[in-house]
């Protein structure tokens, strides 16, 4: 019951949001398309922090997230 008033205040709470905002601003109107190479830039340079953090995982935090002691040279996990 308390998850009920929980998520349903916040759906409530979304949808009269959503509705004066759209009181208050108007017709919504598509803006003018963008090129791709932004979303291809970002999308390359995520991949890239996420792959080097993963690969230095072991080192930084002394596990690493998977069983990956061939490739980051600590031997085995850590288990507990």
């Amino acid at each position: 019951m308390r998850d009920l008033l929980l998520f349903g205040g916040f759906a409530t709470w979304a949808l009269l949001t959503m509705l004066l905002a759209s009181r208050r601003d108007g017709k919504w109107s598509r803006p003018p398309a963008q090129p791709i190479w932004g979303d291809v830039l970002l999308l390359a340079l995520g991949l890239t922090v996420a792959a080097t953090l993963f690969h230095f995982h072991g080192r930084l935090f002394g596990v690493t997230p998977i069983y990956l002691a061939w490739l980051s040279g600590l031997g085995a996990p850590v288990s507990g």
